[in-house]
């Protein structure tokens, strides 16, 4: 077998730096492209199940080591995230309350299960929460491989020809990400986002703003973004907090040409 080590990948990451960001835009790539098709070989020896129960399937425990770690950085406990009912419990919160109208319920005094302060938003009228879009993602991913881990060992048996499967999916999806379609999909979805926004002006109000008072807001912000030295990611979770706005929404606010 191959002595081959993803800890000299990149370093543990924060939210704003996350692995595919380096891999897509570094020269990290050409080395973990190695590392993959070293893996792929390793399936092909007699002993490469032993060797990965070992060892631990490739890329997902450094992953999950990154994401755990950032999660961490942001204040969630190290025992709640690494225990499976716990982890199901903030996933019920993202799953079935966020964005939920909640009449009776004040998300700024009885927060979300399990999320520290400042991992989500609250409306002004205090009914609505959101989890931060990086936050959600993280732990998303957290469950995803878990779920991809039990798919490829059952019973303590590792099936070899999924792992390849797996290996050649996440070259695939790197690939794609680093040919540049996402943002071009990324673009398309705005142009849809911007047509249902025009049908939604006739209406006069949303959220308790005018059109025309949702316009001036949104170049406030805009003009704002121009100004600052942060990151989107940074200015967009800040912003949020001002204007009681999820972050997704900033970020949309942001890079659309039109106001919303």
């Amino acid at each position: 077998m191959n002595d081959i080590h993803e800890d000299e990948i990149i370093p543990v990451i924060n939210f704003d730096n996350a692995p595919t960001d380096l891999l897509i835009t570094t020269d990290e790539w050409d080395h973990v492209k190695y590392l993959i098709h070293q893996n792929i070989k390793d399936c092909d020896y007699e002993e490469a199940g032993e060797y990965f129960l070992k060892t631990g399937l490739p890329f997902l425990n450094f992953f999950r080591r990154a994401i755990i770690a950032g999660l961490i950085k942001r204040g969630f406990k190290a025992d709640k995230i690494n225990d499976e009912n716990e982890l199901n419990i903030l996933m019920y919160v993202i799953e079935n309350e966020q964005g939920k109208d909640f009449p009776g319920h004040r998300w700024d005094i009885n927060p979300p299960s399990g999320f520290p302060k400042g991992t989500y938003t609250v409306s002004k009228g205090k009914h609505h929460m959101w989890i931060e879009p990086e936050i959600e993602a993280a732990l998303l991913t957290l469950r995803s491989i878990k779920k991809l881990h039990d798919l490829l060992i059952k019973d303590a048996v590792v099936d070899t020809g999924a792992v390849k499967v797996y290996l050649r999916t996440f070259e695939l999806a790197i690939n794609i990400l680093r040919s540049g379609l996402l943002p071009k999909m990324a673009q398309m979805g705005e142009k849809h986002h911007i047509t249902n926004t025009q049908k939604r002006k006739k209406r006069r109000t949303w959220n308790g703003q005018t059109p025309q008072e949702r316009a001036e807001r949104n170049k406030r912000i805009r003009e704002s973004y121009a100004r600052t030295d942060l990151t989107l990611n940074s200015f967009a979770i800040n912003e949020a907090r001002k204007q009681k706005l999820s972050p997704s929404t900033i970020k949309k606010i942001i890079k659309s040409q039109v106001d919303t």
